[in-house]
This record gives structure tokens, sequence and C-alpha cells, in this order.
């Protein structure tokens, strides 16, 4: 019984290590997408400081569907929520913005990196969108993080290209900004 006891508080010991470790490492957050020859879309996180690499979704990868459930049928009277339910809806509506700002200012960016080709059919069009898009690259030009090159194309339709860009964060550093914003939504009525 010993033997077991103390077995089970060294795996207990080795998962709340495990989590510590992701949760308190730096992560980069990826994302590809390249228009030629296929659109192709391709996210992936990075944990333990990128020394693994995650997949979450590549478009190219061919889609597990699952099988299609048949119909439940439909209750006798539709669902209306609660007095509380709307209060909770109305204080996180309230409070997500907040959240947004506090989790965004502890996002950063790794690299941006935008190779791209762009028409509307019509050179006047496509002047002005071009104009609207290299003001940033040339704001961003002398970054070294930033690199973004945009090519009009006046004789034809055109959006073909490629994105590549990573954010970087800490998952630790969004607890606070969560707990403030549940304890704004769940524990007192503002």
């Amino acid at each position: 019984m010993g033997i077991l006891l103390w077995s089970f508080l060294i795996l207990l010991a080795l998962v709340i290590l495990i989590i510590g470790a992701v949760v308190l490492t730096p992560m980069t957050l990826g994302l590809i997408i390249k228009t030629e020859p296929k659109l192709r879309v391709k996210v992936g996180i990075a944990p333990f400081f990128g020394l693994a690499r995650i997949t979450l979704h590549d478009s190219a990868e061919p889609s597990k569907e699952e099988p299609k459930k048949p119909d439940e049928p439909k209750p006798d009277k539709p669902w209306r929520p609660s007095k509380r339910t709307v209060g909770y809806g109305r204080r996180a509506i309230a409070a997500f913005p907040d959240l947004l700002s506090s989790i965004w200012h502890r996002v950063f960016l790794d690299h941006l990196k935008i190779d791209a080709d762009i028409g509307l059919g019509d050179p006047a069009d496509t002047g002005q969108l071009y104009g609207l898009l290299i003001a940033p690259a040339m704001l961003t030009s002398n970054s070294e993080r930033i690199d973004i090159a945009i090519r009009p194309d006046f004789m034809k339709e055109r959006l073909s290209g490629e994105i590549d860009a990573a954010l970087r964060f800490t998952p630790a550093a969004f607890f606070w900004p969560i707990l403030v914003f549940l304890t704004r939504v769940v524990a007192w009525r503002a």
C-alpha cells in the first residue's frame, strides 16, 4: 500500500512539474498563409522556448469528418435564459474589452513577414489600395522583426503571396486578467 501511495505522489509531482513548466515558459504561436499554388493556412504552437513544435491546424492535411448525428426532436417550449444568466451575459460583454486589452498587452510580436502581389483590375483602384497598404510598410521599414513587401499589379485582379507571423507569450501572464474578468462577471454585481 505504501509503495502505491509513493508511486501516486511521485506521478502527481511529475504532472504538476510538467504543467508548471508549460505555463511558466514562453510559447510562440505561429501563422503561415500561402496562396500559391493553392490556399494553405497553417497554425502551430511552440512551447518550451520553441523546443517542441505542435501543429494546431494545417489546411493541406485532410480533415477528419465526424459522422453526422441524427436530428434530435425539438423540445415543446423554447429555451429562455433566466434573469441571472442575462445578468452574467451583460456583465461579461461589458468586461470583455478590458480582458482583450489586458491580454493583448501581454502578447509580443516575434516576427511578421508579408510578401504579396495585389491587383484590383482597375489601375486607379489598385493604386489607391497600394497607397493605403504601403504606408504601414514604410513606417515599419527600419524594424528587424517586420518585413513587408507589397507589389501592385495594375493589369489584372490578383491577390497572391505569403504571410508568416509569430506571437510570443507566457500563459501564466494571462491568469490575472482572466481572474479579474471572472471576478467582474460572477462575484460582484456591477
